[in-house]
């Protein structure tokens, strides 16, 4: 339905757990005294500093250049962007969701996802 949240829950991977994750980056921010309304994205190193989509961008395709040919992933067509959809799609498969209902919501044309 439009306008409910998806979220993704625990994954139990020591690494790339999404709940995980965030607990980490909650924790360097407060760690650092970090107000309030401080960005997620904020990293301070000495000084806070806010990371960009473009530089998650590289070091994201920097990543599938170094596995992406094990797993048919090209670089230049993967962004930041990519993993928004992508996970919204593996939570909705981990969570038994009929394909043709995800197919719809990601409006994808294809059977590409699956």
């Amino acid at each position: 339905m439009r306008g409910d949240l998806v979220g993704l829950g625990r994954s139990n991977h020591p690494i790339l757990c999404p709940v995980r994750a965030l607990i980490c980056r909650l924790k360097h921010l407060h760690l650092h005294n970090a107000p309030l309304i401080t960005p997620i994205y904020t990293v301070f190193a000495p000084t806070p500093t806010a990371i960009t989509t473009s530089e998650l961008t590289q070091h994201l395709r920097l990543a599938c250049h170094t596995i992406g040919a094990t797993v048919g992933i090209s670089a230049d067509n993967i962004s930041i962007r990519s993993l928004r959809s992508s996970g919204a799609m593996m939570a909705l498969l981990c969570a038994d969701v009929d394909t043709d209902k995800i197919q719809l919501l990601g409006q994808w044309r294809s059977d590409e996802m699956l």
